[in-house]
């Protein structure tokens, strides 16, 4: 029996790692510089053992600047290597680029293979934590989510460390769970130092200090609760007591296995007051500081340094989440909130209500701060997909109570199957630009564009290298706006900020949305207004960036082409998810005899 279930977990963390894995490493687009910069003077520093310069960001990003330098040099020293034992590694970097790219986005790659292959791991992990909280199908459910989200997986394929931190704050919190289920210390052990390596990724994940102090507290409060009343005398020994044991001492033990990591970072063994200080201040400072550069929010453009619109997180959290994920969702809270005395529930009712705080609490945490980003909340778009995860496995749960005990556990697997597949399957019109997903129940990119900034990691700008690739000059430089050029240049050596004179002019959505440095490409947008672009790339048939052509005298004709993504006829798919959800629960339910005698379980 013990043998079958180790095949069985290996079985499955292979085929989930490879799933997540390849999908995240293929032709990624990376726009911003600034990680590859820093991991190549991580790397560099490491090298000199000039330990202080280990330190070069506030936020900190150790974790990424460590993961891109071993990635960088892995891949030098095996790309040129000819032999056999080697082929199989040097297919993984096959498979991430393409014929024409730059020595620049090769190194790019060879960073994010690592940084997806250590994503992949902890996507792993936190299924198989899952597997021990409630089941085979809360796991396979909550992986495939994870694997498959369109936000989180597009975020994964950028060297940056929001996607890293949202893996390893979502590993640091189930653990937590999984000591509340079990009051094992073993399972602190363990969320403290994943914790701690969330901290040395970036700042934000000093919210799981106080997430943890609320599950331990849910936890004391389980126990002394239902014993209060049967203690006459000694109450409060007996309380102090219990608090420390179920409170305050799996607390200290959290933090000291949340500071050993940055035993790790030199930095902090020659200048750890300088470190503290820099972290801390100028972490503090940006929570409190707006973009110096405008922004584009619900149909108005937000001037610098002015406050936010407070509802920015939530509209995104909708928006980047899949249709899939967002009804099931739904339905879990449904499940838990109105059915749960009469639904066989996945995990017990204070795990997830536990699950739900955490997305609600974290995203209340960067709502607070003035400085907004949507990747910032990432890490609440990975508890969420774990809250539709739990939907998936309630409805199966639901449907197995509903029809014959014959065939019940067929049915349950069906709905779990289909849940996996459709999120899937709503990845591929996007591929490989996963980021321009938008939530079809809301309107897809049709509504998104008026309500928010799109083209956030330069979706399509791969099909523009490939058309200059195809269609080129090779005397010829590609003017593009600041953003686009930095995952263009991945692709083409030719880019250069725009001037009079250029042969190629890229503009995209972005910059427009924004009015993002007007003064840098502004002119020469107007100098083409009403000409055909001979380059557009759409996304549910809203511009996403287009490609100009100047004067072609003496030169050869160069196409008009138009690339769409996606397609409006995901709406209606979108809807008949839902309706069809709905139904089924519906049905079930109907069928339904009273609660089950483990429905308080």
């Amino acid at each position: 029996m013990k043998s079958s279930r180790v095949k069985a977990v290996l079985l499955f963390a292979v085929i989930l790692f490879l799933s997540s894995f390849l999908i995240r490493i293929r032709y990624p687009v990376s726009r911003p510089p600034q990680w590859f910069e820093r991991s190549r003077a991580f790397e560099s520093a490491l090298h000199f053992r000039n330990w202080e310069q280990t330190y070069q960001q506030y936020h900190p990003g150790v974790t990424t600047m460590a993961i891109g330098a071993v990635g960088n040099r892995f891949y030098h020293g095996i790309r040129d290597i000819e032999s056999p034992l080697m082929r199989p590694i040097q297919f993984i970097y096959d498979w991430a680029m393409l014929p024409y790219q730059t020595d620049y986005g090769k190194d790019t790659v060879g960073m994010i293979v690592a940084l997806s292959a250590v994503i992949s791991i902890l996507i792993v992990s936190i299924s198989l934590v899952l597997e021990r909280l409630g089941g085979w199908k809360l796991a396979i459910a909550g992986g495939a989510f994870l694997a498959f989200s369109p936000f989180f997986l597009s975020q994964s394929r950028v060297l940056h460390v929001d996607a890293l931190l949202g893996a390893f704050m979502m590993l640091s919190a189930v653990w937590m769970l999984r000591y509340l289920q079990t009051k094992k210390l073993i399972f602190v052990i363990l969320s403290g130092l994943t914790g701690g390596f969330s901290l040395l990724t970036k700042s934000p994940a000093v919210f799981l200090l106080p997430y943890t102090g609320l599950v331990l507290l849910v936890g004391l409060l389980y126990e002394i609760v239902p014993a209060w009343k049967a203690r006459d005398d000694g109450r409060i020994g007996w309380l102090l007591k219990t608090g420390w044991r179920q409170l305050v001492g799996p607390m200290i033990l959290w933090i000291v296995m949340a500071i050993l990591p940055f035993a790790l970072w030199p930095a902090m063994w020659v200048i750890p007051g300088d470190v503290i200080d820099a972290v801390y201040l100028k972490a503090n400072r940006s929570v409190f500081t707006s973009h110096p550069k405008p922004r584009f929010f619900a149909g108005r453009i937000y001037d610098p340094n002015e406050p936010p619109n407070r509802l920015f997180y939530l509209v995104v959290l909708a928006f980047n989440t899949s249709f899939v994920s967002f009804v099931l969702a739904v339905l879990a809270v449904g499940l838990y909130l109105f059915w749960r005395k009469r639904v066989d529930l996945p995990v017990e009712p204070r795990i997830f209500w536990l699950l739900v705080a955490y997305v609600f609490f974290f995203t209340a945490q960067m709502t607070i701060s003035d400085k907004q980003e949507a990747r910032y909340n990432l890490p609440a778009h990975v508890g969420f997909e774990l809250v539709a995860a739990v939907g998936v496995a309630g409805v199966a749960a639901l449907v197995e109570q509903a029809f014959k005990k014959k065939r019940r556990q067929l049915y349950g697997w069906l709905v779990v199957g289909a849940a996996v597949l459709s999120q899937f399957v709503i990845l591929l019109p996007y591929a490989p630009y996963y980021g321009a997903y938008r939530n079809h129940l809301f309107g897809g990119n049709q509504i998104a564009v008026k309500v928010l900034e799109l083209s956030n990691e330069n979706e399509g700008i791969i099909d523009v290298a490939d058309y200059l690739y195809r269609n080129g000059v090779d005397d010829k430089k590609v003017g593009t706006t600041v953003m686009a050029g930095r995952s263009l240049m991945q692709y083409n050596d030719r880019v250069t900020e725009m001037r009079s004179g250029l042969h190629f002019y890229v503009f995209d959505t972005y910059h427009r949305q924004r009015s993002l440095n007007l003064d840098q490409w502004l002119e020469y947008y107007e100098q083409f207004e009403g000409i055909e672009p001979n380059l557009l790339v759409r996304f549910d048939g809203v511009d996403y960036i287009w490609l100009m052509v100047s004067d072609m005298t003496g030169e050869k004709a160069v196409p008009y082409e138009v690339v769409d993504y996606g397609g409006s006829g995901w709406i209606v798919v979108a809807w008949l998810w839902t309706i069809g959800l709905g139904v089924l629960v519906g049905l079930s339910l109907k069928k339904l005899k009273p609660a089950p005698q483990n429905a308080t379980a």
